[in-house]
């Protein structure tokens, strides 16, 4: 009888972990889906900006041609010198 008594526990136990399991295993996949929707969010937010500061660069350089050569020009030999030290 005791024996009878445990297995019916030990199935209880069990079958309790089993809804606990399915239950947690709903919930972080609520919370993945939250999670990739947010990234997926703020990807296209940073997307935006990029374009824009990519469209203000095209901005500047058409403006301003000789300036944007001299800027070109500076950090060339800059990289040159620290690229060409040991």
């Amino acid at each position: 009888m005791a024996t009878s008594t445990a297995s019916k526990r030990a199935s209880n136990i069990r079958k309790e972990g089993e809804k606990t399991l399915k239950s947690v295993g709903k919930a972080a996949e609520k919370e993945f889906e939250n999670v990739a929707k947010t990234t997926r969010r703020q990807a296209r937010q940073v997307a935006k900006r990029a374009e824009n500061i990519e469209d203000q660069a095209i901005a500047y350089v058409k403006e301003n041609p000789y300036a944007a050569i001299g800027i070109a020009a500076g950090l060339g030999a800059l990289a040159a010198v620290f690229l060409t030290r040991r």
